[in-house]
């Protein structure tokens, strides 16, 4: 069965040096390849997709579609964040599958690469405007609905994807390519540790985290065989 390890740590600072709150961190670690199940099918296309014998596919790795968030009246109350926060394109691409922000906070999509690509979001066409982003320039962007996922497009070039979504406090992190996340100005109160992937919450209960002079904390989640998602309409706050 798939097995997540999450461990994470809560790292206090020489008094005076952290003001703002703890530092949170850690690692999601994966089970092995052969229990892992097939990626998401993007497009079956005309033809059925064969396995090829010469070059065995490269087990699924969820982690950069994932997102650790805390949830609970502490983080509520935390409702804000940086206006300086980015989403590049860079080559034919975007940094990152997925990029969480701040609900109600503008952002930038900076165009990196040497193309003008007119982005929009399927899901709500006034997200961003419909015009070329040349490059070395950017596009200011609010996303306003909380816990939903919206995907980016190019108009014109159909591998340019990418994809937002928003929380309703500053306290998350995407995890990794290596399984590393990072949640920095953590302060002290009762949460519920939840794990984002891609379009929901993953099937699984919340972990209880408490923040105080604890100086480290160490916890395994165990996730079903299938990465269910449930609905991301209501995010429960921690017990």
């Amino acid at each position: 069965m798939p097995r997540f390890l999450v461990i994470f740590a809560v790292v206090f600072a020489a008094p005076g040096a952290l003001a703002d709150g703890a530092t949170l961190s850690g690692e999601v670690s994966l089970a092995p390849a052969s229990q892992r199940e097939p990626a998401p099918e993007r497009n079956r296309g005309f033809v059925p997709r064969r396995p090829n014998a010469e070059r065995p596919v490269t087990a699924y790795d969820p982690r950069p579609y994932m997102i650790v968030v805390l949830e609970g009246a502490a983080a509520e109350s935390g409702a804000g964040g940086a206006s300086d926060i980015e989403y590049p394109i860079e080559g034919a691409s975007f940094t990152a599958p997925i990029r969480p922000v701040v609900a109600g906070v503008s952002f930038s999509i900076a165009n990196r690469s040497q193309h003008a690509p007119r982005l929009y979001a399927p899901g709500d066409l006034d997200l961003i405007p419909g015009d070329p982003i040349n490059p070395g320039s950017s596009r200011d962007v609010t996303v306003s609905t909380p816990y939903q996922a919206f995907d980016v497009r190019d108009r014109d070039t159909a591998h340019i994807e990418g994809r937002l979504v928003a929380f309703p406090h500053p306290y998350f992190s995407r995890v990794s390519d290596a399984g590393s996340f990072r949640i920095e100005d953590v302060p002290e109160g009762r949460y519920s540790l939840r794990v984002w992937y891609r379009n929901g919450w993953l099937d699984i209960d919340p972990e209880p985290v408490t923040v105080d002079e604890a100086g480290r904390i160490t916890t395994d989640i165990d996730i079903p065989p299938v990465l269910e998602i449930t609905s991301p309409e209501e995010s429960p706050e921690a017990e």
